[in-house]
């Protein structure tokens, strides 16, 4: 390799790197706003507590149930703790933006039919936007736990390839493997 292929081969390695980690750091930050803020959007007007409804507190408690779930089967299947954080990354970043497109297709659709949107209006739909955003959150966090674990899945990968057949016949009943006279 002549030294213009190693210097392209070098500057293709860390602009490759940097763009992994942009995009993880990305991933992280949006992953977090997800995390953080759908259920401090339901302390709209900063009473705490006091001033939440069972279906926000339900919504609450189980996307923190949903939280906890997610994490345990990933680590029960076998998922060190920074592919667990990179992947439930992965998924609240999936939820926030397929919840921002349905959210933005929606108010482009009132947009078009209306002729104009005010912020009155985005006001009185937020609780509705922030049970959608929560919903959506816990159903992905539920449908998208692991649940093959990791070693599980590399060994029928191979078990599969490599299928094998004896040529010799083997009684099924018979515990020991004798072969049938």
């Amino acid at each position: 390799m002549n030294l213009f292929g190693k210097v392209d081969l070098f500057f293709t390695r860390v602009v490759c790197w940097t763009i992994h980690k942009v995009a993880f750091v990305l991933f992280a930050l949006l992953g977090l706003l997800a995390l953080v803020s759908i259920p401090l959007t339901f302390f709209e007007y900063g009473e705490g507590f006091a001033d939440l409804d069972i279906t926000e507190l339900s919504l609450i408690a189980l996307s923190l149930l949903m939280l906890w779930r997610f994490v345990s089967r990933s680590m029960s299947c076998g998922y060190d703790k920074w592919a667990t954080t990179k992947l439930l990354f992965m998924v609240l970043t999936a939820g926030i933006l397929f919840s921002f497109f349905v959210e933005s297709f929606l108010l482009y659709y009132l947009l078009e039919a209306q002729g104009h949107v005010t912020s009155a209006l985005y006001e009185k739909q937020a609780e509705w936007v922030a049970f959608f955003d929560a919903s959506t959150l816990i159903i992905l966090l539920y449908g998208l736990a692991p649940t093959k674990p990791i070693k599980e899945a590399a060994i029928s990968k191979k078990a599969d390839c490599d299928k094998t057949v004896s040529p010799e016949a083997v009684v099924k009943d018979d515990p020991w493997g004798a072969k049938e006279a």
